[in-house]
């Protein structure tokens, strides 16, 4: 689930940066996009994501797995193009396994995390 990432020092030269796991606590998470920019997590629970340190133009990444029996995840405000973010309903419709994979990009004045795209990878 890893992706490789410009390391700034050579152009060009990519290194590979491995997702951190994001836990749950009292049905909430707190991404530290200052911390990892790729992230995954499990639902254990019905679980509400906020994201807190987000740079201009930064790309970050998120990975949610869904297990059995479905969990939901839902946004902070500071996710932006809220009509395309994945729907309660979509996690709650997901087999155990499935993976939905989000990349995201610090909003010009840093303070939002806009989507750029959202894919479902199936169980099995």
């Amino acid at each position: 689930m890893g992706r490789k990432v410009s390391a700034g020092l050579l152009p060009g030269t990519p290194i590979y940066q491995p997702p951190v796991a994001l836990t749950s606590s009292s049905a909430n998470i707190a991404w530290n996009t200052q911390a990892a920019q790729e992230a995954v997590h499990t639902l254990a629970e019905n679980t509400t994501i906020t994201a807190t340190g987000m740079r201009a133009g930064q790309i970050y990444n998120l990975d949610v797995v869904q297990i059995s029996p479905a969990k939901s995840l839902a946004f902070g405000s500071e996710f932006r193009r809220v009509e395309d973010l994945p729907t309660t309903a979509l996690f709650l419709g997901l087999a155990a396994g499935t993976v939905v994979s989000m990349r995201f990009r610090g909003s010009p004045d840093a303070t939002k995390m806009m989507l750029l795209d959202c894919q479902v990878d199936a169980a099995g």
